[in-house]
Formats: structure tokens, C-alpha cells, sequence
């Protein structure tokens, strides 16, 4: 799969591509995203390098919370979406984000889920 741009339309092909694949694919992308957020980041989106940089000073908790949203918004393919950046100076400064709306399900050991996450980056 080609990487992609760190930005909304760039987020939206490769969910597009991910929900393209077939669910062990798929499922494997959601275990890599979990336990290796940063890593699956850099494997699949194009970054700046100052959007590199921001991505190295992330709160580890916050990591945990996104790469977890991640997972379970890959296995129950719900919509993923990155908000357009807004602010007004260097992308690394300021604030990072999720909105997470979503209800999961899991029956007989089968996970299901309705929503949708939705990524955000301000800098000041």
C-alpha cells in the first residue's frame, strides 16, 4: 500500500485502502496500529518532517487512547477522519485530539461497532 499525505483527503484514501482489504489484513493493520503507533504512522502516511517532529513529542498516554480508538475503528469499520489543521504557526506547538462516538457490541466473542472517530491537530 502507498503511503499517503498526513492530511483529511490523505487519511481518507487509506481508509478507504485498509477497509479495501481483506478482514485478516485488515485486523493485522489494527494490531499494528495498537502496538506500534508510531511506527504504523510512519509506514503509511507521508509525513513532513514537522509533522515527524510532532509525532515524537506526543503524550505516551494519548498514544495509548488514538492507537486503541484505532484499532477497534479498523475491526468494526467505522469512519476515521483527520479534522483540517488550524492555528496559525508551526505545526509542532500546541494540541492534539480525538472525538470518539461510538458504540461497541461484542457477542460471542464477535465485536461490532456503530460511530465514527475524528482526529484534530490546533497549533498556535
Amino acid at each position: 500500500m502507498a503511503k499517503q499525505p498526513f492530511t483529511p483527503d490523505g487519511v481518507q484514501a487509506k481508509v478507504a485502502e485498509l477497509y479495501a482489504l481483506p478482514d485478516n489484513e485488515l485486523f493485522d493493520h489494527a494490531d499494528d496500529v495498537r502496538n506500534n503507533f508510531k511506527g504504523w504512522m510512519n509506514a503509511n502516511f507521508d509525513l513532513s518532517a514537522d509533522q515527524q517532529a510532532y509525532m515524537n513529542t506526543l503524550n505516551e498516554d494519548w498514544i495509548d487512547l488514538a492507537s486503541c480508538q484505532l484499532k477497534i475503528s479498523f475491526k468494526t469499520k467505522q469512519p476515521i477522519y483527520l479534522a483540517p489543521v488550524f492555528g496559525g504557526g508551526e505545526w509542532a506547538s500546541k494540541l492534539a485530539g480525538s472525538h470518539y462516538d461510538m458504540d461497541c457490541t461484542s457477542k460471542e466473542a464477535l465485536l461490532a461497532g456503530t460511530g465514527e472517530l475524528t482526529f484534530y491537530f490546533k497549533y498556535d
